[in-house]
């Protein structure tokens, strides 16, 4: 039996509910059942009650039990392990995306393994949903991300921010907008993607942060928008954006990346209040875990030092790993 199948086994004990669980820990229900099945085979004996409302039966109250004592062991060893290593070789595994990690890592590891030779960094890149995962079953030590708000497991400390773009092609902004809206958005910002509800979109899937951030605001709005194109990748729907193909939500640093020319073609303007959520103060966090101390305070001080603006960029870690940063 592995680690990981004790933290699915405790996900659907605490859930009570294969959907729920199979969603907290960013799988398939059907994955999920298939994992159960394979446990209460190797111990010959029923967890779950399948009837609704699901239950445990006194087995799987006796193994969840169990379950919680060697999950909390495991995370009390690898604390134990930490300390007694010390100065000695360390490894600390970060989860990132694949774009934010070529803009992000190398521009904070030379200083970092300046201050902490120590201590090795796996960079493990994956889209949002996918570090998740991996921080949830102890894959990684943390992650660079978003707020996750809504995930008590979770504990977010913010780091930077930056604001959030609507970028539409010239053309379209001038179908949409008269002269006078145009001079002020630019000046003001938005608060609503209604006046661009005819445009076409190009936008970001679902599955990342800002696709969830495009969902909200036409839901709020309330338009249904017409998709040209769905991509995981910013430079993808940025490039789209500047052929003139549709408009899109982006992170404001993330424009620096189009060449002059193209960006000159663009309409950029701020969104407001797309950033609503923040981590929490540092001062309640108490814990140094492995190098994730000295990696905040390189961060932090590498993007005030060199301007580099970030959307709001949250190192993320179990809740039982808080970090002081």
């Amino acid at each position: 039996m592995n680690f990981d199948n004790y933290r699915y086994f405790a996900a659907a004990a605490e859930e009570l509910n294969f959907t729920k669980a199979a969603r907290k820990l960013f799988m398939t229900q059907q994955a999920l059942s298939k994992q159960i099945d394979k446990m209460e085979k190797e111990y010959n004996t029923r967890l779950f009650n399948r009837e609704t409302p699901m239950s445990l039966t006194p087995a799987g109250e006796c193994m969840y039990r169990h379950v919680c004592r060697i999950l909390d062991n495991e995370r009390q060893m690898r604390a134990e392990l930490d300390a007694v290593l010390g100065q000695e070789s360390r490894n600390l595994v970060v989860g990132v995306s694949y774009f934010r990690s070529s803009i992000l890592i190398p521009r904070i590891m030379k200083e970092f393994s300046g201050l902490h030779p120590e201590i090795c960094v796996t960079v493990k890149e994956k889209n949002l949903a996918g570090c998740v995962a991996d921080l949830k079953l102890g894959k990684l030590d943390l992650m660079f991300g978003y707020h996750m708000e809504d995930d008590p497991a979770l504990v977010s400390h913010r780091l930077s921010q930056e604001e959030t773009i609507l970028a539409v092609p010239e053309p379209m902004a001038a179908e949409c907008l008269s002269p006078e809206e145009i001079r002020d958005y630019k000046e003001e910002g938005i608060v609503s993607l209604r006046p661009f509800s005819g445009c076409p979109f190009v936008r970001m899937d679902a599955d990342t942060w800002m696709g969830e951030q495009f969902d909200r605001y036409c839901r709020e709005d309330g338009f249904d928008p017409k998709i040209f194109v769905i991509s995981q990748s910013v430079l993808t729907v940025l490039e789209c954006c500047a052929e003139g193909i549709g408009a899109t939500l982006v992170p404001a640093g993330y424009l620096d990346h189009l060449t002059e020319e193209k960006g000159d073609g663009i309409f950029q303007m701020e969104v407001s209040g797309c950033h609503t959520v923040g981590g929490r103060p540092s001062s309640e966090e108490q814990l140094h875990h492995k190098g994730s101390h000295g990696l905040c305070e390189v961060f932090t001080e590498n993007m005030r030092r060199r301007g580099i603006p970030l959307e709001w960029i949250f190192l993320v870690v179990p809740c039982d790993k808080n970090v002081v940063c």
